[in-house]
């Protein structure tokens, strides 16, 4: 499931143009064995915090789907390393089993050890959404609301020069955002955060990172 959704001056979608050869970046963890193997030993990424698995065969059989491994933390961050990214940038987590919080980090850069970024979180456990952004130390909630998130969910997120979006199966998740505060970042990275490891926690089946231009 793929939607690769950009915003017109008539309210309408067309698909963004890709300002690199080499995006956009697409994993469907095609590459998964039987065997549980660590997202970190790709070349593509690079652990933010915690660890991610895929396997082949999770929780019932389905193939290529990302979990977590059970011998880390429930919150597990992947980030996008093999490519610096323009600023307008977007992603998408295609996710199975979505019973908990997902987060994407758009523009995302280490600011002399602080992460800075703009963060787009949605929670089916309480269902909820917020978009932040982290600068200077802290956090700021820059919007957030309550929305209804299906388990399997296409969750995309954009930023777009001053303009934060985001969406769920093709459908704006709340009102679009305008924050300049954070006009350069080249990294991205998504975020699954669950409960049980071996049981409950959100899985996904496909990432895709591009460029908006």
């Amino acid at each position: 499931m793929s939607f690769l959704l950009h915003r017109t001056g008539l309210g309408a979608y067309v698909p963004p143009l890709s300002a690199d050869p080499a995006l956009p970046f697409v994993e469907d963890f095609s590459w998964a064995t039987d065997s549980a193997v660590a997202l970190s030993t790709r070349p593509e990424w690079v652990v933010g915090v915690g660890e991610l698995e895929v396997r082949a065969r999770d929780f019932g059989g389905t193939v290529g789907k990302l979990a977590y491994a059970a011998t880390h933390s429930s919150v597990c961050e992947a980030i996008y390393d093999e490519i610096a990214l323009p600023p307008d940038q977007y992603m998408q987590v295609d996710l199975v089993n979505f019973s908990q919080r997902v987060v994407i980090r758009l523009r995302h850069r280490d600011n002399q050890g602080d992460h800075e970024c703009y963060q787009f979180r949605i929670d089916r456990s309480s269902s909820s959404w917020a978009i932040q952004r982290r600068l200077g130390g802290g956090w700021t909630t820059l919007g957030s609301g309550s929305a209804t998130l299906p388990v399997t969910c296409a969750f995309r997120a954009e930023v777009e020069g001053s303009s934060l979006r985001m969406f769920a199966n093709g459908s704006q998740i709340g009102s679009t955002i305008s924050d300049g505060a954070l006009a350069e970042g080249t990294r991205t990275s998504f975020i699954l955060i669950g409960a049980n490891p071996s049981t409950d926690n959100t899985r996904a089946a496909r990432v895709e990172i591009g460029t908006l231009i």
